[in-house]
């Protein structure tokens, strides 16, 4: 096991489980995020920690055609021609999401990157949009609000 205190790492090993399993944890810091990882024996668990008052995320600012997008992210992206969105594999099963504030200009066909939706397949036009990407720990969904779009 990994711990640090201020900026010294605790290093240790505890003894097996029952299970004959001995579990691992490392905690790393990079600037104001603090990063666990344990390890048993179904495998590997990360979670982060976000220093500070706010756990604000960054919105990232993205571009381009084919656009890949990472879990638990904010994007925001114009798009002005056909696009195509690829979603990031997941593999611990676990409950996922990402959100893309979206501008679009012009009549482009987007691929939203996944069969499956919210509610029903998502038509684009000009406009402002919240497009919101769940997991379900087996497939990524896709639903799409239009902002200001009604009364």
């Amino acid at each position: 096991m990994s711990l640090r205190k201020g900026n010294t790492v605790i290093s240790g090993n505890g003894s097996n489980g029952a299970d004959g399993f001995n579990p691992v944890a490392n905690v790393t810091k990079t600037g104001t995020t603090t990063t666990v990882t344990i390890t048993d024996k179904t495998g590997t668990t990360t979670s982060k920690i976000y220093d500070g008052e706010s756990a604000v995320l960054t919105i990232n600012q993205l571009s381009g055609t084919s656009i890949t997008l990472e879990s638990g992210t904010v994007n925001s992206i114009t798009i002005t021609e056909d696009t195509t969105f690829v979603l990031p594999t997941i593999t611990d099963g676990m409950f996922h999401q990402i959100l893309v504030f979206l501008t679009i200009s012009g009549a482009p066909v987007i691929n939203v990157g996944t069969i499956y939706y919210l509610n029903e397949a998502v038509s684009f036009l000009d406009g402002k949009y919240n497009l919101v990407y769940e997991y379900d720990g087996a497939n990524w969904y896709a639903g799409a609000i239009i902002k200001g779009g009604g009364a």
